[in-house]
């Protein structure tokens, strides 16, 4: 018999029982880890919001969303290829810089065509947290996140267009705060 449970800042104690858990403890245990990792992190939410006030409209808001959700995914096999362990608080440092970067092209090339060439990119590096943990950790967090982006993107959809500037705006400096406050500490 075997059980698997996994350890990182946020959990210092866990069970271990003399039985396998079933495959729906499984996917509960993590799938939740994984949700709460998510809604821990400022920078991966703040993202979120760029993500849709960068798009066009609510099918282009859906079409970034689905090939940024891919792109996470593909985290998981070049996570293992990193050279080094990265720590949560550099992750989310970088999240945050990748909100920034985000915004400031919203704010400042509010009709840029090229998005859809760095979400990807930009996806992977939201993967990454979740690259070293077992595969229902982004289980988890992806339907949290699909849950945040429909709400997000029949919001965004009531917005007037001049609003999403500045939205984008405030989420960049919003993530160049907390990036700050992270590295103060």
């Amino acid at each position: 018999n075997s059980d698997q449970v996994v350890f990182d800042q946020g959990t210092q104690h866990r069970e271990i029982r003399f039985h396998p858990p079933s495959l729906t403890e499984t996917v509960a245990r993590d799938g939740s880890a994984g949700a709460l990792q998510l809604l821990r992190s400022v920078a991966g939410l703040l993202f979120l919001l760029t993500l849709v006030l960068a798009a066009r409209g609510s099918v282009e808001a859906a079409i970034l969303a689905l090939v940024f959700l891919a792109a996470q995914w593909l985290a998981r096999p070049i996570g293992g290829f990193l050279p080094a362990g990265l720590s949560p608080q550099f992750l989310e440092m970088v999240i945050a810089l990748t909100v920034a970067y985000l915004a400031v092209e919203v704010v400042f090339l509010p009709e840029g065509r090229a998005r859809w060439v760095i979400i990807p990119i930009l996806g992977i590096i939201h993967g990454l947290p979740f690259a070293a943990f077992p595969p229902f950790y982004l289980v988890g967090a992806t339907v949290v996140q699909v849950l945040i982006l429909i709400a997000l993107i029949v919001g965004a959809g009531r917005l007037p267009g001049g609003w999403r500037r500045y939205a984008a705006g405030f989420a960049g400096i919003a993530a160049l705060g907390w990036f700050a406050r992270l590295l103060m500490a």
